[in-house]
């Protein structure tokens, strides 16, 4: 999947597991054939693995996706914040989905077969696949660095970026995280995570694979 990492890089921790699947196989549509502007809703379904769902519940995924969108915060390189109003049009007609990425974004997906201005992000399958939300976003965030083969991030930071509940105590998060972390040495050999000293009160994650 192809398309400017600054994309991969914003929280949609609001999504649901699901929700992330049918996104970002709209997304894959989208870098695929950026003229496109209807989709079969069979398709996304296809692309996200929804056998289990109708096509009514799919709906109702794309309509709860858009809407929170709409109330996210879109951080770009310069670290300037605007409202993240990707789709101009997202809207579903029968069972066919008429999407339009608004011209404020579509630099998000120009050039993007030009290996020199994007960059191959992460397999939309190998995302599918993975059951856990928390492991869903920790796999597309280390698939970023799988040269480096290590992800270092502030803790706190990290926490919020996964969606975890605020009244989770801290030892009760690193038990999730971890549990998640093992569901994603299918696709990072060896992979583990440690914890180093930031400052007094905060540490850094830090995850490493073969």
């Amino acid at each position: 999947m192809k398309c400017k990492k600054i994309l991969n890089e914003q929280n949609i921790s609001m999504f649901t597991k699901v929700e992330m699947n049918v996104f970002f196989s709209l997304i894959y549509v989208v870098t695929e054939n950026p003229e496109v502007n209807e989709i079969e809703l069979k398709a996304i379904k296809k692309l996200s693995r929804d056998s289990k769902n109708g096509y009514n519940d799919l709906k109702k995924q794309i309509s709860s996706i858009n809407s929170k969108l709409q109330k996210m915060t879109f951080v770009g390189e310069d670290g300037k914040k605007t409202p993240f109003l990707l789709f101009e049009t997202l809207h579903v007609s029968d069972k066919v989905l008429e999407v339009k990425i608004s011209k404020q974004f579509e630099y998000l997906f120009i050039d993007l077969f030009n290996e020199k201005k994007s960059i191959a992000i992460f397999d939309l399958e190998e995302l599918t696949m993975i059951e856990s939300k928390y492991s869903k976003t920790l796999y597309r965030k280390l698939s970023c660095f799988k040269r480096s083969k290590w992800f270092k991030k502030e803790f706190d930071e990290l926490v919020t970026e996964l969606g975890f509940n605020s009244k989770y105590k801290k030892k009760d998060i690193k038990v999730k995280l971890k549990d998640a972390i093992k569901k994603l040495d299918v696709y990072f050999r060896d992979i583990s995570i440690s914890y180093e000293k930031k400052t007094i009160s905060g540490e850094n994650c830090v995850i490493k694979w073969k």
